[in-house]
């Protein structure tokens, strides 16, 4: 059973550690210290039981050491978790963007395609447009016909450079999304390899602070009598 009374914007909660009545004093809440105190009892209760140790020596000291040590590995378990939702999160949007890329780069190269058809077909029109101007040179009789055709060659060239400038200005677009895509894909990856390194770091950070716990555990071993002491916990 444990009490809870708030002292000066600081929590006062009484816990049962290995038997042993404490009193913590800290900022975090009554649930926080509470979680850090069950594990605590549960590491020591592990370490009696399986070294069949029934009492600890300097029992207040070293509670104190590995009750910070136990804030500690909470803490960077709960920024390593957070840490690696964001970098999940991350990759989920950056497969997005690759997949945008993508499907932009794909539409670049058909729109590519097109313009290089659409430039030759432009090329034999404006090569029969000079063939029909030769022929109206040296075929006056036939003016009027050939005035006609080349009048609608005129208008087919026409229309095709309309298209080829209509087609170019779709590239440029293109061209323009893929370099913003790509810049964005490179952030993401820098983002990407950040988050990896920070797991890195926190996972050996994790580590070292449980070896820190599981060493102030084991300097509890031994002991002559149990107290109720009250203790400050700090908020770090």
């Amino acid at each position: 059973m444990t009490n809870s009374v708030r002292d000066n914007d600081k929590t006062k909660l009484e816990v049962v550690i290995a038997g042993e009545i404490v009193v913590l004093s800290g900022e975090e809440s009554p649930d926080y210290i509470q979680r850090l105190a069950r594990y605590i009892d549960k590491k020591m209760t592990q370490l009696g039981r399986e070294k069949k140790i029934v009492s600890f020596n300097s029992f207040a000291k070293t509670l104190l050491v590995a009750i910070n040590i136990a804030d500690d590995l909470f803490k960077e378990i709960d920024k390593n978790e957070a840490t690696r939702l964001e970098y999940a999160a991350l990759q989920t949007k950056y497969g997005k963007l690759s997949d945008e890329f993508e499907l932009l780069t794909s539409a670049s190269r058909v729109a590519n395609q097109n313009l290089e058809e659409q430039l030759e077909a432009n090329e034999r029109l404006y090569k029969e447009y000079g063939a029909v101007k030769a022929r109206l040179a040296d075929e006056e009789e036939t003016k009027n016909e050939q005035a006609a055709d080349y009048k609608a060659l005129m208008q087919d060239y026409e229309n095709a450079l309309s298209e080829v400038e209509s087609l170019q200005k779709v590239n440029e677009s293109l061209l323009g999304n893929n370099r913003s895509l790509a810049a964005r894909l490179e952030d993401l990856q820098k983002s990407s390899q950040i988050l990896k390194d920070e797991i890195a770091r926190s996972n050996a950070e994790v580590s070292s602070v449980r070896r820190e716990l599981e060493q102030g555990i084991d300097s509890f071993a031994g002991g002559d009598k149990k107290q109720k002491s009250v203790y400050n916990f700090n908020k770090k």
